[in-house]
């Protein structure tokens, strides 16, 4: 899932609630500048295991596996439908060409 934030993510963090630990991984962050703010751009991935003292030195320990996971965990995006097509194409030429 693409994410964004003010303040540049870390590879992965661990947040334990309950005696579930999230892991969340940023991926692919991007640094962009816009009239002197700075945002970051990233795909994020998440996934909730059974918390352990040690989660973060298993994930360090093999991190490819551990993202390669939460990754298949993620939703595929929903295609749109025809008629969602449909009106988006209606909708470019409306503007390109003036439309009513």
């Amino acid at each position: 899932m693409k994410a964004e934030s003010n303040v540049m993510p870390q590879a992965y963090a661990i947040d334990k609630i309950g005696e579930q630990a999230v892991i969340t991984f940023a991926e692919n962050v991007t640094e962009i500048v816009i009239e002197s703010e700075t945002k970051y751009e990233y795909d994020s991935y998440s996934m909730v295991v059974p918390y352990r003292t040690d989660i973060a030195a298993l994930v360090e320990e093999d991190y490819q596996a551990w993202i390669d996971s939460a990754k298949a965990i993620e939703p595929a995006p929903a295609k749109p439908t025809i008629e969602e097509c449909v009106a988006t194409i209606e909708e470019t030429i409306d503007v390109l060409f003036g439309g009513e």
